[in-house]
């Protein structure tokens, strides 16, 4: 990338504000893959967005004036695929939290059957505090597509009663997130108990 000629190491962790502006070079922006915030498509678009408000100094959505937000989504395109967003139980308790998971699997739903889906599982991770749902992942058929409920659960800060309140179509694969939730709640509320 010639990082040399502009004063930077190619092994230097870039440093940037919310606008993905190096302060030192205000003529340098660092967006998509360059800045290890975000290295997928998606991110790397919301950056540009971002950017492109900053430096015209406009406006035109709110998502472009808005700042990045923690619940980024990942997918991994396999057979079957894979997606997360926010933080697992396992890294929520390492912070010092402490928490739940709300729990659902393929064969739970009718959709399962309808359509020969293979197994999958959906896996919400809920602040045993708060109840807020702080992540989610999903492995299996169309866990790609699971993933962008959790997600607004996520980003919203929505609390696992809110969420299990919500109704799903019936016969779909997001009824695997509407069981989580169900299941997460009645968890959350037992361990809240004790």
């Amino acid at each position: 990338l010639g990082l040399a000629s502009i004063g930077l190491a190619a092994d230097q962790v870039p440093v940037f504000d919310s606008a993905f502006t190096d302060p030192d070079r205000p003529w340098l922006h660092l967006i998509g893959d360059v800045n290890g915030q975000s290295p997928w498509t998606h991110g790397a678009n919301r950056e540009a967005a971002i950017l492109a408000a900053s430096m015209t100094n406009s406006a035109t959505t709110n998502s472009a004036t808005a700042p990045m937000p923690a619940a980024m989504p990942h997918c991994v395109f396999t057979d079957p695929p894979a997606s997360h967003v926010g933080v697992s139980l396992d890294d929520h308790e390492a912070a010092g939290g402490k928490g739940v998971r709300g729990v659902a699997r393929t064969s739970d739903i009718a959709r399962s059957s309808t359509d020969r889906l293979g197994d999958g599982i959906v896996v919400l991770t809920i602040d045993l505090d708060s109840g807020v749902i702080v992540g989610g992942s999903a492995v299996g058929p169309l866990a790609d597509e699971l993933i962008a409920t959790v997600t607004c659960w996520v980003h919203l800060h929505v609390t696992i009663e809110r969420a299990a309140s919500q109704v799903f179509a019936f016969p779909t694969i997001s009824q695997m997130v509407e069981v989580a939730a169900s299941r997460g709640l009645e968890t959350w509320r037992t361990a809240r108990a004790a």
